[in-house]
């Protein structure tokens, strides 16, 4: 029974000694073995995985997230955020790997219409702006719109696809706007984008923007200014739209951008500033929303809940917020 005790009194000894290491060890070299990531790999936090010891899947080219990001979002330090910067999405990321999402098609969910038009560095140029422009305005609130849109990428949203661009271009060697910068994922077109994203800073900071501006195409300043913006009844003193040309020797064809989009958005906006009564509009709204989510703004913006269903006839009608 000596011995026994003895043993005993050893492994005791050794277990307690590992503990105290391990506690004294620094987060990032501390063994932390956990399941997770596509795959249900498993994975040593601070070190390798289990196929191949660099961290990286030989069947993935995905590039990992930073272990501990230098400018961590923190909703309560966002409070006085009073300026609302809108980039509207127009695609989903596809590939695996962000490594030329600037240039190749490929790399996007694009419709037939949208190929061969050089659009994914149109879309990499608006994420720029979007932060450039937060950089510069430490109460500005960065936010990339769009939904879950089209059913053949997966449940991906316009606006984390534009948010992980911003990561992987390390912000444009503005990191510190990481922790300023959020996503709106149920936007289904332009109108909403604008009133879900003041929804979302409604959400982050509990204030209404007292200013909003919006980075997009050059040919879409008239429907965001002259029918989106007074739909809503935000002051144009206040408003400001950053319009975009495509990149010098792009291959889009600006010209029938600019007629299509009279035709198929602003005359319709005209007849119909909600969104609710023209077909082509509401079957723009059935068919980017394939996996049937819910809007909870209503919950969270309870202040504006009767313009979130208002349908006309006319203008809105009540005060708002920010008029």
């Amino acid at each position: 029974m000596r011995w026994v005790s003895i043993f005993a009194a050893m492994l005791c000894s050794l277990i307690l000694f590992f503990l105290v290491q391990v506690t004294m060890m620094p987060p990032s070299i501390a063994l932390d073995f956990g399941t997770y990531g596509m795959g249900g790999r498993t994975y040593l936090r601070g070190g390798g995985d289990k196929d191949g010891g660099d961290g990286r899947s030989a069947r993935s080219t995905r590039r990992s997230a930073p272990r501990v990001p230098r400018h961590a979002f923190n909703a309560t330090a966002l409070l006085e955020c009073d300026h609302l910067v809108v980039v509207a999405g127009h695609a989903v990321t596809v590939s695996e790997s962000l490594d030329g999402v600037e240039r190749e098609d490929s790399s996007w969910y694009l419709l037939p219409y949208q190929r061969e038009q050089d659009l994914p560095g149109t879309f990499v140029s608006h994420i720029e702006r979007g932060v450039a422009i937060a950089a510069r305005d430490q109460r500005a609130l960065l936010i990339f719109s769009g939904g879950q849109t089209r059913a053949d990428a997966g449940p991906r949203s316009e606006a984390v696809s534009y948010w992980l661009v911003g990561e992987h271009f390390g912000w444009w060697g503005h990191p510190a706007v990481s922790s300023r910068a959020t996503t709106e994922e149920h936007a289904k077109d332009s109108f909403q984008n604008l009133l879900f994203s003041i929804c979302r800073f409604r959400e982050v900071t509990s204030r209404y923007p007292s200013r909003i501006t919006v980075v997009g195409y050059s040919f879409k300043r008239d429907r965001f200014v002259g029918l989106h913006r007074a739909a809503l009844g935000f002051p144009a003193a206040r408003f400001e739209y950053v319009g975009l040309q495509p990149s010098r020797g792009s291959r889009f064809d600006l010209n029938e951008a600019s007629r299509g989009e009279q035709e198929n958005a602003v005359k319709l906006f005209e007849s119909d500033p909600y969104g609710c009564h023209d077909r082509a509009l509401l079957g723009k709204r059935i068919m980017r929303d394939p996996f049937h989510r819910t809007e909870p703004y209503k919950l969270s913006c309870p202040e504006i809940a009767r313009l979130l269903e208002w349908c006309g006839p006319g203008g809105f009608p009540e005060s708002l917020p920010w008029t």
